[in-house]
Parts: structure tokens; sequence; C-alpha cells
């Protein structure tokens, strides 16, 4: 018997004369939710894995690689013909059964129909062979019937550093609907309000419904409803009531309604309970949906899930497919792909016009094109949006977005335009600030790469280059670094700065804390340098203590008053222009790599938290930044890793101490993972004899002209002057030359050399002396 919709929502006020049973046990029954409280899901969480160049990286605090996975530390199983109602955990156990030990988390369940089959993961390059093998060699008779194969590994999914991001589905099903009739007893009135319905000008619960043609009835004497007009589409739950209410022209109204019956379906909550339950099985996700929908005559509901694997597997089995509690009805399940990008607030600015004609092209493609504003009081950063089902739309509009929020590089004849002047705030950055002030666009300066960046439409670029060029052509001044000891840059902290700006002016000075050695910067003329040379040299002996409310308007690394001011946890203010300049440089530096506070004269050192860094970089910078950790993290680990020979590839792969070959997942070609070489079936040996044209005579080469070769990375090494600590090319190693023992940083090396060796081996030195 049909259970009873309305007891099931607690609404029935039938009671025992109710026709329809109220006996719960006869209705199909959700399936039970998993626990996934514990998993703390967040909607667009980051959990700071990135895979670049083939290499999947955890960062931490400070940017730090805290763990890299190749896709060779990997190995895979499919399982397939278990139960239909195996789990993760269930999975498991039965592998555990064969002595091996395999979380939970590691395996994903794919069901298709009765039967079920698994994806098992681990971190040991032998578990599948080892697994399959065993499994293969027991007795028929023995443990559960299943089949196993190996199959190939990758990097994990949740890379969530990528541009487009697919772990979002839309789910929809039809509303219930019932069809009504209406009668007229005037064919041209039927006419008008079918057309009238057919238009949308009349609509029921705010829903537009379709109308046939009308139909007449022909009868033998005079008929008071002759022609009929049948409505399709019209909500489940409308009454008498509201559909006399649709037609709201008097004279358009019929002279007699009659509904048609409605199937038996469950409320929109129950029914939402079942779709959630169906995705929740398939993997840890949020749901999101909206009880008070009203229009439109489908149920609009989101999944967020943790793993696009997930989001992937329930469109393949759960789209178009009948649904017992839709009654028969069937799911639209249609993967969403995302794409976000956190830029300066400056640049949305200056690009807005743009974007905006982007937008009309990219909703035309039935995109969606959203921006965020900060919530923050000075809003630094806007964030860009663009979503839809189309894989392809998605990638064309993330690929156009991505050129225009990148802006457009100054060039004169293929060249960067850049002149030295413009790494202080002197007359020429003040005159570039003028150019973007008249022509309203913006002009944004790169240091470290030494160029200018354009934003703006670009029909104006031709006239803000004449104007950039001559700007530059106008102030012809060098730039001098002076690097500071210990005991210059405590001068310089306290009080020395302010005298050698006092000297030569605000614009001609700037303060670098963040390379080390720090350095001040003078932008002018040669003589304005001698003069800031010999004030240092000159130093006075009495040192005045930092003038604290200055600090604390100052930015920390250009020691002038902070533009675009960002204030970090350790209430440290910071340019929001030095801040991104610090984060990218750090990558540059021969220690291994780490960001952190450089308040309080270099004395801070307060890590930066990952969120801190996000919070206070574009999307494309902190992309940059994490990059360049994993870079620095490589290269300093030549023991461990190395990239593809192939010109232009930069692939990573894993070293081993005995020749292994390994097939670069980027190029394709073949590589030696003991010698790095691509010699196919020759032997290492033999290879490197070839190469080098006579192994022993290049030895030979080395030992007449002193040259070492790195302890670490092998690279060849020549000292031509200086004393016994050497820093390697390859993988910034510090070396003592003398016998060639490594240390991680310079201090290190120096103590040990004068421990070990008696000083530093500049003794040759003090005749001259």
């Amino acid at each position: 018997m049909t259970v009873c919709r309305f007891f099931l929502q607690g609404r029935c006020v039938k009671g025992n004369s109710c026709s329809f049973s109220h006996d719960v046990g006869a209705a199909p029954v959700p399936p039970a939710l998993p626990d996934i409280q514990g998993l703390n899901l967040r909607r667009d969480h980051d959990d700071f894995s990135r895979e670049y160049s083939g290499v999947y990286a955890q960062f931490e605090d400070g940017g730090r690689v805290s763990k890299v996975n190749l896709p060779s530390d990997f190995s895979s199983i499919r399982m397939s013909g278990l139960a239909a109602d195996s789990t993760p955990a269930s999975v498991s156990t039965l592998i555990g059964s064969f002595g091996f030990e395999v979380p939970a988390r590691s395996v994903r369940i794919l069901r298709l129909g009765e039967i079920a089959s698994a994806l098992v993961k681990v971190e040991d390059p032998l578990f599948a062979k080892s697994f399959c093998a065993i499994v293969k060699s027991r007795p028929d008779a023995q443990g559960p019937v299943f089949e196993v194969q190996s199959i190939p590994s990758s990097t994990t999914s949740r890379a969530a550093g990528r541009r487009v991001s697919c772990n979002k589905v839309h789910i929809s099903w039809h509303k219930p609907t019932r069809a009504v009739w209406m009668n007229f007893g005037n064919e041209d009135i039927a006419k008008r309000a079918s057309e009238r319905f057919n238009s949308g000008l009349y609509k029921i619960l705010g829903q537009k419904v379709s109308a046939d043609p009308p139909n007449h009835s022909p009868s033998r004497g005079r008929n008071p409803v002759a022609w009929t007009l049948t409505l399709k589409g019209v909500p489940s739950y409308a009454t008498k009531s509201n559909i006399e209410d649709s037609i709201f022209l008097r004279q358009d109204r019929p002279r007699h309604y009659e509904l048609g019956k409605c199937g038996e379906f469950f409320s929109t909550e129950t029914t939402a309970v079942f779709v959630e339950s169906l995705f929740a099985n398939i993997g840890p996700n949020e749901f999101h949906w909206d009880p008070s929908q009203s229009h439109g005559k489908r149920f609009k509901v989101v999944a967020r899930f943790e793993e696009e694997a997930d989001a992937r597997e329930s469109v393949r089995t759960l789209h178009d497919q009948s649904q017992g509690f839709l009654n028969t009805g069937k799911l639209t399940v249609q993967l969403v792909n995302s794409a976000k990008f956190k830029i300066s607030t400056m640049i949305y600015d200056a690009l807005e016009e743009q974007l905006a004609i982007h937008a009309k092209e990219w909703r035309q493609a039935h995109l969606q094109y959203k921006v965020y504003r900060n919530t923050d009081p000075l809003q630094l950063f806007t964030t860009l949006k663009v979503e839809g089902e189309s894989t392809k739309d998605v990638s064309n509009a993330t690929n156009l977005l991505e050129r225009t929020i990148g802006g457009e590089t100054i060039e004169d004849a293929g060249m960067p335009v850049w002149s030295a002047a413009l790494s202080s705030n002197g007359t020429t950055y003040r005159l570039i600030k003028q150019i973007q002030d008249e022509h309203g666009i913006l002009l944004i300066r790169n240091k470290a790469k030494k160029h200018l960046k354009f934003f703006g439409p670009h029909e104006k670029y031709p006239i803000v280059l004449e104007a950039v060029l001559r700007a530059i052509k106008s102030d012809p001044i060098a730039t001098h670094a002076i690097e500071l000891d210990p005991a210059d840059f405590l001068w310089a902290c306290s009080g020395g700065l302010r005298r050698i700006i006092s000297a030569l002016g605000d614009d001609a000075v700037a303060f670098d804390v963040v390379s080390r050695p720090k350095r001040i910067i003078i932008t002018g003329t040669e003589e304005q340098y001698l003069s800031a040379l010999i004030m240092i040299q000159r130093k006075d002996a009495h040192v005045e203590p930092p003038d604290a409310s200055l600090a604390n308007e100052d930015c920390t690394v250009c020691w002038t008053e902070a533009d675009n001011p960002i204030r970090t946890n350790c209430s440290h203010i910071y340019c929001l222009e030095c801040f991104g300049d610090m984060c990218v440089a750090a990558g540059s530096q021969d220690k291994e790599f780490s960001l952190n506070c450089q308040g309080d004269m270099g004395n801070c050192g307060k890590v930066f938290t990952l969120l801190e860094l996000q919070n206070h970089l574009s999307s494309n910078t902190f992309e940059e930044v994490l990059e360049a950790s994993l870079k620095s993290y490589i290269s300093r680990r030549p023991q461990d890793f190395h990239n593809c020979p192939t010109p232009d590839c930069g692939y990573t792969y894993r070293v081993t101490p005995n020749a292994n070959t390994h097939t670069c997942q980027n190029c394709l070609e073949v590589t030696c993972t003991a010698c790095h070489g691509q010699h196919g079936s020759m032997s290492c040996a033999a290879y490197k004899d070839l190469k080098s044209g006579g192994v022993e005579a290049f030895e030979q080469f080395k030992r007449e002209n002193g040259i070492k070769d790195c302890p670490i990375c092998k690279t060849p090494i020549e000292k031509t002057e200086g004393c016994d600590h050497m820093t390697c090319g390859g993988c910034k190693t510090h070396i003592c030359w003398v016998c060639l023992k490594t240390f991680k940083d310079s201090r290190a090396c120096y103590a040990h050399m004068n421990e070990a060796h008696g000083g530093i081996g500049l003794d040759h030195l003090r005749d001259i002396w």
C-alpha cells in the first residue's frame, strides 16, 4: 500500500481515516550518512599541497617544503568483483588478511550495479607487485573471490594550486507536476488564454507552464464548455485557488477547472535527504540546498567533494539514472569547472572595463563570472571567479583571464624597458606615477625581474610606452649598492640611515634588509655614492636608539612610509610591493627556503604562516613563492632528486644508487636514475667514457688543474683565488676546499677551517700585509 507522503512530513490531518498507509516501515529509508564531522570540511579549503613539474609537495609555515612525493613513490591496484556493500574499511581489512597494512583512506570504492570495485593507492613502490603475486598464488578455494591487477599511479588529485578545480557538481531533478484542464465556452477566449500561458504572462505559483492548443468537443446541442485547454507542468502542490489567481484578467477565466491526478512523491526535504545520502556514499562532500526554491521546473542542489575523483565518479554513476524515490524520475548530475584568481584591487580597477567586456562573452557561453571584494578596510585584493559546466569554455575563459590580469610588459625593440632609477622611489618613479594618473592606467614595477607591467586598454599602450621612454631618458642616473657588515647595519639602524637620507635626499636612498648581506642602495650620481660610502666608513661612535614612532609607520623593508601597507601577525608594517618582492626573492638565497619577518632590524624572525602569506599575496605571487620553495628544495638535494636532462622539460625524478630507467611523464624520454644520462641499453661507464672522450683523460686534467667535484652533486669546481670556503654553483652547498667537508652555512664552514686546518687559507697574504 502506498505510504502517505504527508504522514512522512508530519502533516497528515486525516489520522486513521487516511486512505494511504501510515506504516513507516513500508517506505524506503535513505541509506545512512557516513560520519564526516571530523573531516573539518570548508568551502575552498586549501591544504597547501601542490603539484609542480611532476612533483607533489606538501608545504608548511614559512613556505617550506615538508614532504615531497613522486609518482614512482606509489603503487596502485584495482580490486574487482567485490561485494556491493564493500566499504573502504572492509577492503582495508581484506588486504590486511594478506599481511599488508593499508589505511582505509587509501581506498576508493567504485560501485556498478550489484558489484563493487576498489582502487587502492599506497606509498610503497613494491606494494602492487607483492600483493598481486600473493593473491594470485593462493589456492582457489581460500578466502573471498575477487580479481586484482596493478595499475599506474599518479600524484594525488588534491593539488589545490591548479587554476581550474573540478570537485563540484550541480544536481537537479524535475519537481513533481500535474496536468490541469480548463473548459471555455468561447474559442477566442481559450486561444487567448493559451497564448498568455505560453508567453509567460500567466504563471502558476510564479512558474511558467505550457498550454496545448484549445481542443473542441463537438455536441448536438449547445455546449457551454465546448473548448478545453490543457496545461502541462503545473506544480503538483498547486490548488484550484492558485490556478484561478494565475489568470488575473477576468475576461480570460474559464468556466470550469479540473486538476489531474499527481503521482505519490516524497516531500522536498525527504527527497533532498535521499539525494544527499547517494552522494555522501561516494565520498566526503559539502551538500548545499535551499528548501525555499519555488521558481523553475527543477530542484537544484550543489555538492562540493573533497576529492575531484569522487566528483567525477558521482557523474559517472548517478547522472541520468532512475531513482525510486523520484517515482522513476532521473537525476541530472553535471561536473562544474571553476577557476579563481586573487589579484591586487589596483589591477582590477585598471582592468574593470576590459573584464566587463569579457564577462558578456562568458555569459553567452553559459559561464558564471563573479567578483568578490575583500572585506578588509583597505581592500587590497579582489577575487575573480569563472565557473561553468563546459570544460573547454572554462579553460578558454581561464586562459583569457590569466593573460588579462597578467598585464603587458613594457618593451622597446623587443627588450623590457627598465632603468636602475626605478629601483628607488625617486624622480623617475614619480614620473611613472604621473603617467599612469594622466592616462588612467596602471604601471607596476618588478625590481627582481627588472621590468614594468602595463594594465589598461591596449589602445593606450603605444602612448604610454612613449611617455615611459621619455621619463627614463630624462633621469640618466646610476644605482650603487653598499654592502653592510654587522657593525655598519647597526649604525644604519641607529640613526645612520637617517643621516644619509638628510644629506642625499629621500629619493636617493633605499634600505635593503632582505638581501644577504644587507645593503644600502644609492640611486644618483657617483658623488652621491661616494658621499654615502664615506659616511658609513666614518660612522660616529655615538649610537642613537631607533625612533620607535617612525618605525611603527615605515615599511620594514624599504624604511620609508609604507605604500599600500599591510600588517603582519607580529605587528610589523610592509609595503604591499615590498612584501611581495621579499617573498619572491627568498628563492634565490643560499640557504634553506623560509619566509621570516624582517622587523625589529631583522631580529624578529617570526615565521610567516601559510595562511598569512596567502592573505597578503596575490594568487599568482603565492603560487610563484611555493614553486620557488620547491625548486630550492630540489636543487639543494641532488643526492635525492634530479631534473630531466631533456631541454625545457624540467620534470623531476628520484635518484637511485643503482642504474634504473625512468620514463619522464612529460617528454617520455628514458633516463638513467644513477648517472642521469639518456644512454638506452648502454652501461653507465660506457656512456660516461663515450661522452667525456675518455674518463681517465678527463680525471687527469682535473688533477693537474686543481679541479675538484662537489661531494654532493659532483659539479666540477675550480678555485682561482680567495679563502678555502667554496659554495657549489649547482646545489649551493658550503664546502671546505681542503678536506671537502660540507656544511649548511658559511659560519659553520669557517669555524671548521679555523679549528681543523688552523686558518681559512689566507696565510700567504701575511707577507703582503
